[in-house]
């Protein structure tokens, strides 16, 4: 049988195409495997990426064809490169652009105008969730909310549950929830389509270590055997290159003293794994965000409070260890600020955070982009003001990075703004 009329027992002839070079007992295969996906080619028994097979897009580190985007653009068949966040869009023929035009010489691409100066956060006057700090939020896209839950409100700590959908904020009432709390995380699991939540600080002074997760409708508790100890002030986020939640950090309080933490897990949805027993020092408040423009994809992760004091440096998680980024410049230290990606930037958002948690501590507003060499800070014309403990996540709903509440060392805060 010939790869242009390969099949079995009388079957229609097909054609093999390019992704096989042999026809083998009825059925097309490249060398003694199933046929390349689409975007590759069979060469010589092994799939490859090239400008032959992906004339539309280009080709990862790990060989497949993508499509354009400012994460993954270039001329056909070539290596995927990030634009940055000096372009927003690819050209048809690879080529980064902000608007119509080419990449920005200097600054950021924003609207597909190149500035720097004159970017701006614009509020969001809505129906807000009620007053709180130290809660946590994730984007589940399978239902397309925003979800927020929990948090340090004005008297006490709550266990509301807080979608952000078309309409606006709709307060959800489960038969079931987890235990009034701040200082948790939460992260969306898209492959079991999960919000996945851990830890945190209830009323009573101690952490908790348990895990729950969020179908949309009802929140159920997981009892896997081998979990991370008990915490707060850890950071979570989703891996997409290894499908599983990273957690990373905290801190315990005992009878005396405090304990930073500085291990990493991993949630596969059934088991936490430990990931590193080292790497940055242990730590917490630290923030964490995927970059899919950074080597290929890697956490990057920023400050934090430990023994030492604030901390200031960038580090990377390639699913493995933790690696100090070098890098020209960087916000100061600190801790309680909050990182997203924001892919209308193609590139990693950070805002605000303090030097601490009192009232005596310095509270910042400033707005910096990851530009993977270097952080570079945003001079908006409006800004929220300065806090701690906000929640922010991008919301491909609005296109935005969507940013509430906060500590801004006097007042709990429950304003909205939009990125």
């Amino acid at each position: 049988m010939a790869l242009s009329s390969c099949n079995t027992n009388g079957g229609a002839c097909v054609s093999c195409g390019v992704t096989a070079n042999v026809c083998t007992a009825g059925s097309c295969r490249c060398g003694a495997n199933v046929p390349c996906a689409s975007g590759e080619r069979c060469l010589g028994g092994a799939c490859v990426c090239d400008a032959t097979s992906c004339a539309a897009g280009c080709c990862t580190a790990s060989g497949t064809c993508a499509s354009r985007s400012t994460a993954t653009c270039g001329p056909s068949g070539a290596a995927c490169v990030a634009c940055g966040s000096n372009a927003d869009t690819c050209s048809s023929a690879g080529d980064c652009l902000c608007g119509a035009n080419p990449a920005c010489a200097t600054g950021l691409c924003i609207s597909g105008a190149c500035q720097m100066s004159g970017s701006s956060w614009a509020q969001r006057v809505t129906p807000q969730p009620t007053p709180v700090y130290a809660a946590a939020v994730a984007w589940d896209s399978v239902r397309q909310r925003l979800v927020l839950f929990g948090g340090r409100a004005v008297t006490a700590r709550i266990n509301e549950t807080w979608e952000l959908g078309p309409t606006g904020w709709v307060q959800r009432s489960p038969m079931t929830s987890p235990p009034a709390r701040s200082g948790h995380d939460l992260a969306f699991d898209p492959v079991r389509q999960r919000v996945v939540l851990f830890g945190g600080y209830p009323d009573s002074n101690v952490r908790l270590g348990d895990t729950w997760e969020w179908d949309g409708t009802t929140w159920t508790e997981r009892t896997p055997a081998t979990a991370p100890s008990a915490r707060s002030g850890h950071r979570m986020a989703w891996d997409p290159v290894r499908n599983v939640v990273v957690l990373f950090g905290g801190r315990v309080d005992g009878t005396t003293s405090t304990s930073y933490l500085s291990d990493t897990w991993t949630w596969n949805g059934t088991t936490w794994t430990p990931a590193a027993s080292g790497g940055p020092t242990a730590r917490e408040g630290v923030a964490l965000a995927w970059d899919p423009g950074f080597m290929g994809g890697r956490l990057i992760m920023h400050g934090g409070l430990g023994v030492s004091g604030n901390r200031g440096d960038t580090l990377a998680w390639d699913g493995t260890a933790w690696t100090t980024l070098s890098l020209s410049a960087s916000p100061s230290n600190r801790v309680f600020h909050a990182m997203t990606y924001s892919p209308a930037l193609g590139k990693v958002l950070l805002f605000g955070g303090s030097t601490g948690g009192s009232a005596s501590a310095t509270y910042y507003n400033d707005t910096w982009v990851f530009d993977r060499t270097s952080w570079l800070p945003v001079s908006a014309t409006t800004s929220p003001g300065v806090r701690n403990g906000h929640a922010m996540e991008w919301d491909p709903a609005r296109g935005r990075v969507t940013l509430v509440g906060g500590w801004n060392g006097a007042s709990v805060l429950n304003d909205q703004w939009e990125y």
